[in-house]
């Protein structure tokens, strides 16, 4: 069975480009080499403390607890000054400034000095960006700019997320020449500069729509806490709208749970891009908008229109003063298409790669990517600008001193409470959101007879658990789908799971067979023909597969297993102690508790199967339909059907066809919620294949 998961991208390879990551202005370098003489002192001191609790009193008596600590360090951080207040608005604003400007002139040189003016500074015109979702983004980047001046030791990252099809994935290129890495790449550095950090991972996978099996498993996927969300599904979700909407209110419900289980006062309500918006997906965006999404569009037509009328045409005319960028970019009104624009060794730049796949007409080449990235930097860039502008209105007065350039602060100045205050505004547009129903939100007849049966509320506004064996996918590179918690920074060295040969040949496969007594453990497969061989990495999405072979009886998993619960943790509860909320004051959230073990997991039971998505719709012949296995169980329930399956030793007798390659798990008196699982809260799941010759992925 397929499904899915998220990868925590760096990239290691040297850029096609010849270009580095942005370094730290040597003003916050400055900075963060005093905060480290200052966190050694600290270290030595809360060292020398700990052995002095150890030998005067009890560990148990002599330690808050954890909700405690967090609390006293807020509680620590409002008693900061107005001259540091002060201090820190001057140095952000001095540090964004010159940030600025050095991404112009690293943009001056990239595309020349006279095509500077056709890209850049236009975002009003290359985006879709409204005044509420534009207040919207910038309260996201004040939330952690004040976090940060709180307490620099939380290390605040803004995290964008790219979703999406091969296009996005960058098929054809290499994996760090995608727009997603071009945006991380030159966005960084002026996060650096006024001390947060910018990743941009992307998770895009090819031949999959946003649809429901990435929707369900979006947390398993592409991870939790993030701030940002881009959706490039467009070829690949086509006109089905609801699609989007699904995914838009299961980003709501994630950040909903965020929020209320955060341990350190934080709170969460991403933006949500989209990437090619039709006047039907449009609409949803403005419909998300009115209930409180924060939500803009990339609208690069005035962008590429100047440059194509600007650009000599590289099928007629010579390009001798256009930068590589720029060069053999246009040719017969058309970007990286006709003759010499098309021809691959031009629109892609793979040396020392070769027989490099996907390199199709409908995929764009490393110009275009490049030129989508900086396009998002600019945004990116422009709109911390602004958000450091707006927090110096919101630390001070309205008022300026006589000279009109020095920011006096009032007396009642405090962060904390300004932060509480914008954590309050993000959570409420939160709760204006997941208050309205699904079905204002979500075409629930385009989801079929599984919404009908269980309720759009249960599909698009609870939290869900998902098992995944896609790559990229955040649950494998952290080790939850495996259990073993060996989480890897990097998208090279995970548990990658066996390959075919392996699983074919290994014990304990070649040594008995399955019983249902007695299950084998459900292996995780990948093919080794899909990874492509080269030392600069091209893509890391594969359709990996649980896989259920026939002829080896019967195979079992359960879900969700220990790491999982940790992960993802269905109860929200207040386990606050009461001296941590009087510390903490009013504006707090609750947070969580993973009921590890316990039986009442709050989960409903819908349980739903992915198959494996085939490339192009050709399945190998001894692929295990799903679906045709139970239509022939149902007309023949004998020990000869093709495929098996229980959940806690309860016999599947039918699925019911979810959207696309999902279906839904159902039992004895047509039920398709399996309830609250087993006496640890669990689910057992036994599949088995009897043909000999096919096998269920």
């Amino acid at each position: 069975t397929g499904a899915l998961f998220r990868v925590t991208t760096k990239m290691t390879e040297s850029l096609s480009d010849g270009t580095s990551d942005p370094t730290l202005h040597p003003q916050v370098q400055k900075k963060n080499n005093r905060r480290m003489v200052t966190f050694l002192l600290l270290l030595s001191l809360v060292s020398f403390l700990y052995f002095l609790s150890i030998f005067g009193q009890s560990l148990s008596n002599g330690h808050l607890a954890s909700e405690e600590q967090e609390a006293k360090g807020y509680a620590a951080a409002k008693v900061k000054g107005k001259a540091a207040l002060e201090t820190y608005i001057e140095n952000l604003q001095d540090s964004i400034r010159k940030s600025h400007a050095e991404f112009d002139e690293s943009m001056k040189d990239l595309y020349g000095e006279s095509f500077f003016p056709f890209i850049f500074h236009r975002v009003n015109e290359a985006f879709v960006l409204h005044n509420v979702s534009k207040s919207r983004f910038l309260r996201r980047l004040n939330i952690k700019m004040l976090r940060s001046f709180l307490d620099p030791s939380l290390n605040e990252t803004f995290t964008w997320i790219t979703g999406g099809h091969s296009n996005a994935a960058a098929h054809g290129n290499f994996y760090n020449q995608s727009y997603t890495a071009t945006l991380e790449r030159f966005a960084r550095g002026a996060f650096q500069s006024v001390g947060l950090d910018f990743v941009a991972k992307n998770y895009a996978m090819g031949g999959y729509s946003s649809g429901v099996e990435i929707s369900l498993c979006l947390e398993a996927i592409y991870g939790q806490n993030f701030d940002l969300f881009s959706w490039d599904f467009g070829m690949t979700d086509g006109r089905d709208v609801f699609k989007l909407q699904l995914l838009i209110n299961r980003v709501v419900t994630a950040a909903d749970a965020w929020s209320k289980s955060s341990s350190d006062l934080n709170s969460y309500f991403p933006m949500v891009n989209v990437v090619g918006a039709d006047n039907a997906r449009h609409q949803a965006l403005l419909s998300a908008e009115e209930r409180g999404l924060g939500v803009f569009i990339i609208t690069p037509g005035p962008v590429l229109e100047d440059l194509k009328t600007n650009l000599p045409d590289a099928s007629i005319l010579d390009q001798g003063n256009l930068t590589e960028y720029l060069a053999h970019f246009v040719c017969g009104g058309a970007f990286e298409s006709n003759d010499p624009c098309g021809n691959p060794d031009v629109k892609y730049r793979t040396a020392p790669c070769v027989n490099v796949k996907h390199q199709v007409s409908w995929h764009d080449g490393w110009k275009l990517h490049h030129l989508y990235g900086v396009l998002y930097a600019d945004l990116m860039v422009q709109m911390l600008h602004e958000s450091i502008d707006k927090l110096a209105e919101l630390l001070s007065p309205s008022k300026l001193n006589s000279t009109n350039t020095t920011l006096l602060l009032a007396g009642d100045v405090d962060p904390f409470d300004i932060l509480s205050r914008l954590q309050e505004e993000e959570g409420n547009d939160r709760t204006a959101f997941l208050s309205t129903s699904a079905t204002e939100t979500v075409n629930a007849a385009a989801l079929g007879v599984v919404v009908e049966r269980v309720g759009l509320e249960t599909v698009a506004r609870k939290r869900s658990l998902c098992r995944s064996a896609l790559l990229p996918a955040q649950s494998r590179y952290d080790g939850i789908v495996t259990g073993s918690g060996n989480k890897k920074m990097y998208y090279e060295d995970f548990d990658s799971g066996s390959s075919l040969a392996e699983i074919r040949g290994a014990d304990p496969f070649s040594d008995r067979v399955g019983t249902e007594t007695l299950p084998i453990p459900l292996p995780l497969a990948f093919d080794p023909g899909q990874r492509h061989p080269c030392e600069i990495t091209l893509k890391i999405d594969y359709k990996d597969y649980f896989l259920v072979q026939g002829g080896v009886g019967w195979v079992s998993t359960v879900i969700p297993n220990s790491a999982e619960i940790v992960h993802f943790p269905k109860q929200v509860t207040d386990r606050m102690s009461e001296s941590a909320k009087a510390i903490k004051g009013s504006n707090t959230f609750s947070t969580v508790s993973p009921n590890v073990g316990e039986g009442n997991n709050g989960y409903e039971g819908v349980i739903v199967v992915c198959v494996e998505v085939c490339d192009w719709n050709q399945c190998p012949e001894n692929y295990a339909n799903l679906a045709d296995g139970f239509q022939i169980r149902n007309e023949n329930a004998t020990d000869g059907n093709p495929i098996s399956i229980t959940v806690n030793d309860m016999p599947v007798i039918n699925v019911v066809h979810f959207v696309g390659n999902c279906y839904a798990l159902e039992g004895e008196q047509n039920v398709l919620k399996w309830g609250q699982g087993n006496d640890s809260g669990q689910y057992e799941l036994k599949l088995k294949v009897n043909d000999e010759t096919k096998n269920l992925h």
